[in-house]
């Protein structure tokens, strides 16, 4: 893909989408995943009311909140650092940004449900649960916002193209 491919463009955000709607779907199984455990099973966290679990809580927020604040730094300088030439080379850091960003929104959901699992603090599990899943949601890849990109980079006829 040397020249602009509206095609092949659009193969690159499949994989972008997909990959975000699995992950925003992994987040759903999370919350399935509890309670099943919770009502089925009778799963009984092993550091519920410890000593332990009271300094796990902050922890699991400090965490959370690490990673979305890497979501926001480190994918932007993925981006800035690298300037690619060709529109191949910006579809495939469209693709890498958009995944590793999804990526570390996922981690907040995780860390609520391994701090349910190990504490049974489950109004935190539901709480970085949404978190996780409106930050996958807002943050989903648009083929819009890719091909406007496009159009910044390698001018009108991407954005000719496109139509």
């Amino acid at each position: 893909m040397n020249a602009y491919d509206p095609a092949a463009v659009k193969r690159y955000y499949s994989t972008a989408a997909l990959v975000s709607g699995a992950i925003g779907g992994a987040l759903v199984m999370y919350a399935a995943v509890a309670e099943i455990l919770r009502l089925a099973a009778g799963y009984q966290p092993p550091l519920a009311g410890s000593a332990s679990a009271a300094a796990l809580r902050p922890a699991l927020y400090v965490l959370a909140f690490a990673s979305i604040a890497a979501a926001r730094i480190i994918p932007s300088r993925i981006a800035t650092a690298r300037k690619p030439a060709d529109p191949a080379g910006l579809a495939a850091l469209l693709t890498r940004v958009s995944i590793s960003r999804t990526a570390l929104y996922e981690v907040p959901g995780v860390l609520g449900l391994a701090g349910w699992l190990a504490a049974g603090f489950y109004p935190d599990l539901y709480a970085l649960l949404g978190l996780s899943l409106a930050l996958v949601i807002k943050n989903f890849p648009r083929l819009p916002d890719w091909e406007r990109e496009f159009a910044a980079r390698f001018g009108a006829v991407a954005a000719q193209e496109t139509k």
